[in-house]
């Protein structure tokens, strides 16, 4: 019995900590774009983490593939992505918590020439950063 009430506090202070911790830092939004000129070849987009995996996603088109999450009080959440377009393949890091300075936009943009990368919201004054292999 008195295991009872030590589980109930410890349950509670995570639970606490979990919320703190989405209430103090910011969320943090991740896209992943497909800005490719044909429509004739989806892309295909898998994302996950150590802890979370977000299965696969197709998209034609303009279609996005997106997710949010709050950061973690120990800055250690960090996402990686795959993605194909026809035989063309790219893996990159979407996104690595830092103790300072995280963006809360991160839109990766795949287009024919490559994956691009932007903070803005409107997906504008995107930077290439990766050739497809």
């Amino acid at each position: 019995m008195a295991k009872t009430p030590f589980l109930t506090t410890l349950l509670l202070m995570m639970t606490i900590e979990t919320v703190r911790a989405c209430f103090l830092e910011p969320t943090i939004d991740v896209f992943v774009v497909r800005n490719i000129s044909s429509d004739s070849i989806p892309l295909t987009v898998h994302c996950f983490s150590g802890n979370d995996d977000l299965g696969n996603h197709t998209l034609y088109g303009n279609e996005y593939f997106h997710w949010s999450f709050c950061l973690n009080v120990i800055p250690n959440t960090k996402f990686f992505c795959h993605v194909w377009w026809g035989s063309k393949t790219q893996q990159f890091v979407a996104y690595d918590q830092k103790a300072f300075l995280n963006r809360p936009m991160n839109g990766w943009l795949a287009r024919d020439d490559g994956i691009y990368l932007t903070h803005k919201y409107k997906f504008q004054n995107s930077v290439k950063v990766f050739d497809w292999e």
